[in-house]
């Protein structure tokens, strides 16, 4: 049967033969703009093969907006830029203890829940950070929001924040991410500003959200420096305090 619209016109048609569908009606079209002529497909196929690229096309688009998502919670999370490109398959295993933290760092990610904390500590250039940030990458792509400090940064940044309600306001939004990386724990540090600093980290914790503290003095130091009352909570429900002390792998 002829039939005709605004583009094309069907000159003829006839049966033909589809391996995946049996027998369907071919059509011989004529494209007025172009003038070119051709035979119709199975219209079962030509429906797949659409369907199928909207799914491919839905899937790219998630895609796309997970790693937007990603992109953005990275933008916010003021890991700096060394270590925005840290991942466990670049964290260097030179011995069975840093073999060790990897194993365990990755299993802290994977499993991830706002809640449990963590400490790292021991001797400079032995990954701490680096392995910090990692996670930090990998939960960001779960969907988590990390965010990174130092513990002098978190100090200035609520010592200049105004009148003390808006420094409350301040202490509250590190409360905010679902992961906080304080580094540089234990550094010399007036006692008023540490007070602040535990502010926060009390703060985090009653907010059941995660915090990993990296720190250069051991674990006896950091009780100190912190107080015992701290570094208790932040061994709460399975947080490990984990040491490196092997030696430094800049040099």
């Amino acid at each position: 049967m002829i039939s005709e619209n605004a583009f094309t016109k069907t000159l003829e048609e006839k049966p033909a033969h589809c391996d995946r569908h049996g027998v369907y009606n071919s059509k011989l079209l004529h494209i007025k703009m172009t003038g070119r002529e051709f035979w119709t497909g199975c219209e079962k196929c030509s429906q797949e093969a659409t369907e199928l690229k909207m799914r491919q096309d839905r899937v790219e688009q998630e895609q796309a907006e997970r790693h937007r998502a990603f992109e953005a919670k990275m933008g916010r999370s003021a890991i700096p830029a060394r270590f925005l490109d840290r991942t466990f398959e670049n964290y260097s295993e030179v011995n069975e203890r840093a073999a060790s933290r990897l194993a365990w760092a990755k299993q802290y990610a994977e499993d991830f829940k706002p809640g449990r904390s963590a400490i790292l500590f021991g001797n400079p250039g032995n990954g701490k950070t680096h392995l910090a940030c990692a996670i930090a990458n990998h939960i960001a792509r779960k969907g988590f929001q990390p965010f990174y400090s130092t513990a002098s940064a978190i100090v200035r940044n609520i010592k200049h924040g105004g009148p003390y309600g808006e420094q409350e306001q301040r202490v509250r939004r590190y409360s905010q991410p679902d992961l906080i990386i304080i580094d540089e724990c234990g550094v010399a540090m007036e006692p008023m500003d540490k007070a602040i600093l535990v502010d926060v980290v009390d703060e985090i914790y009653s907010s059941v959200k995660s915090i990993i503290t990296i720190s250069n003095v051991d674990i006896s130091a950091l009780k100190e420096w912190f107080g015992d009352r701290i570094v208790d909570r932040l061994r709460e429900d399975g947080g490990k305090a984990l040491k490196f002390d092997w030696e430094s792998q800049r040099k």
